[in-house]
């Protein structure tokens, strides 16, 4: 599994909270980093157990 700023904290250096860091540094509320993430892990189990020749994922 892949790890993530939230996970390692690399946020601390210039902010409090993860949540803080997302909404200076990209305008996301507190919920949409978190939808972005979870949507990476489908995604990425999506590569690891989906033949690509029978299926099409969005690039």
């Amino acid at each position: 599994m892949k790890t993530y700023n939230s996970d390692r904290r690399l946020y601390r250096s210039t902010h409090g909270t993860f949540e803080e860091y997302c909404r200076d540094r990209f305008g996301y509320s507190r919920r949409q980093p978190y939808l972005l993430m979870e949507a990476a892990v489908i995604f990425d189990n999506l590569l690891e157990n989906c033949d690509r020749s029978d299926h099409i994922l969005p690039t």
